[in-house]
């Protein structure tokens, strides 16, 4: 098997990582690249995934290639028979970074395959740690690659992820959503919130997708609009645009908050059931703040944006 053959870093032309989450968690595997590229420093970095942020990382340098994660028949892999062949876009002197399947016995017959299909060297990484774990996720993975002899050191937490070519970033962007409503503060502390910086006289702005509009209705645009101009944006690579030209950002436990973490802004992630020591973005202005939110909150979360 591929895992038999130590690898040489100077020897590996293609790191290709296998991811199939959302925005958020492809955000924190996004975080693994800045010390890949310190150890293997003539590899390019691909990542596989079907969330289109994935191809604006690419035009944003943070990898070089995005690969559509439909592309590769990686369905052919979940069979207790000897899988098909697969056309991957890596060598016998390259790397892969597996974090689509876990350790259930599904994903340990996919995890096999993948090791007789792909001729790189085939790294497993658990993308949903132990319930036990307590480390942040990242940091779990980065271990777990120590131990299977590739030590890479740690995510650089002392620039943004993504490079910054917005010089004129102003504004404050508030996102009431995230991917399950547990995660979700009360739509009445974001107004407060948001009617609290405009008190400051801030400029801030609602962002809403099609998450909060199937779960709330059309109607929420009406109400939010009462407090502050709204942004309701249909796909993911407009909605990080728009992040760009923030300079502040106040959202749940969510894959945006990630992305503006990623992006640098000073960054409030309002954290509910989630262990923020696991799961939090990574930024050194990152402000975790657990909800309930109290009314003595909203300045405290006002002082934290202002410029």
């Amino acid at each position: 098997m591929s895992q038999a053959v130590p690898i040489d870093p100077n020897r590996v032309e293609d790191i290709l990582i296998l991811h199939s989450g959302a925005v958020g968690d492809l955000v924190l595997t996004a975080h693994l690249t800045q010390p890949l590229r310190r150890r293997f420093a003539n590899a390019n970095i691909a990542i596989a995934a079907r969330c289109g942020l994935v191809h604006w990382f690419a035009t944003r340098g943070v990898i070089d290639r995005a690969v559509d994660i439909e592309s590769l028949p990686l369905h052919r892999l979940f069979t207790d028979h000897e899988p098909q062949s697969i056309d991957w876009p890596v060598g016998a002197n390259d790397m892969l970074i597996n974090l689509t399947a876990g350790s259930s016995e599904s994903g340990q017959r996919f995890q096999r395959n993948l090791e007789i299909t792909c001729p790189a060297h085939v790294v497993h990484l658990d993308p949903i740690p132990n319930s036990s774990n307590t480390a942040h996720v990242v940091t779990t993975w980065i271990d777990a690659l120590n131990l299977k002899g590739i030590p890479i050191g740690s995510p650089d937490t002392g620039q943004p992820l993504v490079p910054n070519i917005s010089p004129n970033r102003k504004g404050i962007i508030c996102h009431p959503g995230s991917g399950g409503k547990s995660k979700c503060a009360r739509i009445e502390s974001f107004e407060q919130i948001v009617n609290t910086l405009r008190q400051r006289r801030l400029t801030v702005q609602w962002m809403i997708g099609p998450t909060e509009i199937d779960w709330y209705g059309p109607e929420l645009t009406t109400r939010l609009a009462r407090t502050a101009s709204v942004i309701c944006e249909q796909n993911i690579i407009a909605a990080a645009d728009h992040l760009d030209r923030a300079a502040a950002y106040i959202g749940n436990d969510a894959g945006m908050t990630h992305l503006a973490a990623a992006l640098g802004l000073t960054t409030v992630a309002l954290f509910g059931p989630t262990n923020p020591n696991v799961w939090s973005p990574i930024s050194p202005h990152v402000h975790v703040r657990p909800f309930p939110i109290t009314p003595d909150d909203h300045n405290a979360i006002a002082d934290l944006v202002c410029p």
